[in-house]
């Protein structure tokens, strides 16, 4: 049975290249990574992703980085829908307002001639 392979993510990123945006993985008990910023001498095989295995047998290999847990801060909060919706009107009838003009003033140029 082949092992899992797990995609990176903030909390576990590359171990070879250290990006978390999920074009790499690794496997899960870090042996092995496959990375697709760095090349090796092992191309993966099959599949359609362009990616190189990097295998860890030293036990000094490097440790990938933790990004830091974030916590919620209690005074961030949502704005009522109420104000949502006025500032959202607010927008939209502006740029009616701004089109009705360029209208106008394009009817005005066209009259002239």
């Amino acid at each position: 049975m082949k092992d899992r392979l797990s995609r990176v993510s903030r909390r576990s990123p590359c171990a070879v290249c250290g990006r978390s945006d999920k074009a790499c993985l690794f496997r899960p008990d870090g042996s092995a990574a496959l990375c697709s910023q760095r090349v090796s001498d092992k191309p993966a095989r099959g599949g359609c992703i362009q990616a190189w295995w990097h295998y860890f047998d030293d036990p000094a290999r490097p440790t990938p980085k933790v990004a830091p847990k974030v916590e919620a801060k209690p005074e961030h909060f949502r704005a009522p829908i109420e104000h949502v919706d006025g500032v959202l009107y607010a927008e939209h009838t502006k740029k009616w307002m701004i089109a009705r003009c360029k209208m106008k003033v394009a009817e005005k140029l066209l009259c002239r001639s």
